[in-house]
């Protein structure tokens, strides 16, 4: 059976909400491992590790909130 690309996208797009409450059951801790290291390690590359290490955590936990309240909500 195939279907169009506009098709398959529409599908998607409905199985979207199921698929994030499926990730915030399964893949909760591993997620935010997963971003708080890439912020960790984002930060450190952007700042040379001269940064305060206070800022660089509040810098890293907005980075991951507005990331989850763009793309993700877990």
């Amino acid at each position: 059976m195939s279907f169009s690309p506009t098709t398959v996208r529409e599908l998607s797009n409905q199985l979207q909400g199921d698929f994030l409450d499926y990730l915030n059951e399964l893949y909760d801790v591993e997620l935010s491992e997963v971003f708080a290291n890439a912020a960790n390690r984002f930060l450190l590359e952007e700042f040379n590790g001269e940064i305060d290490e206070e800022l660089e955590i509040e810098l890293a936990v907005n980075l991951i909130e507005n990331l989850r309240a763009v793309n993700v909500n877990f």
